[in-house]
């Protein structure tokens, strides 16, 4: 199918949540069609974030306000909800830097991050996987993980996707209440559907 994302599964980890993650990203989903979340809300993917310092191009919903963090970290707000957090982030690779020297240091370095945050983090269901695009002539490498974790005394629940293009890391993260969290994360599922590396 032209234009559209996939990917494909190299490890079976995977909870029911990176199922829906792969199951939206597979289906590569480019419309702006409404899309049930939970029982009662509507994710209508009708705003386009793109951006040369990040590299990608992807769609999100209405409701959602982009805020720059630096050139290349921005962040998607709901000023309804203060709690709920969506990362979009590029790094450059590094052979200098033990932490960004390749995909795999870079994830155990942020896993190391969050047991600073909380020793006790707990992490779950990483998933290795195949990016690709462009009608399968690009192809990139994944890693996706979840990850409970108490701050300031409150269970949050934490996705990370990391995609590897050349020499940079694109980072997507969605942070929300543990209670919240299996609604919310359809959201990023259905953003990454949309995705679009430069």
């Amino acid at each position: 199918m032209q234009n559209r994302t996939k990917i494909i599964i190299a490890v079976a980890t995977v909870s029911v949540f990176l199922v829906l993650a792969v199951i939206f990203v597979v289906t590569g989903r480019k419309s702006n069609e409404s899309q049930q979340v939970g029982q009662s809300k509507t994710v209508k993917l009708d705003k386009k974030f793109e951006n040369p310092e990040v590299g990608l191009a992807i769609n999100y919903p209405t409701g959602l306000e982009v805020a720059k963090n630096n050139d290349a970290d921005f962040s998607l707000r709901d000023k309804s909800n203060p709690q709920l957090g969506i990362g979009i982030k590029k790094y450059e690779r590094s052979e200098k830097d033990p932490n960004r020297k390749d995909i795999l240091a870079f994830v155990e370095n942020q896993k190391t991050n969050f047991k600073k945050i909380d020793s006790n983090a707990k992490f779950f269901n990483e998933t290795k996987f195949i990016k690709s695009q462009n009608e399968n002539k690009e192809k990139y490498p994944g890693i996706g993980f979840e990850v409970e974790y108490k701050l300031d005394g409150k269970d949050i629940k934490y996705f990370m996707a990391i995609i590897q293009k050349g020499q940079g890391f694109h980072v997507f993260s969605l942070s929300a209440p543990k209670e919240e969290y299996p609604e919310k994360v359809k959201i990023i599922t259905e953003m990454l559907g949309t995705l679009t590396l430069k």
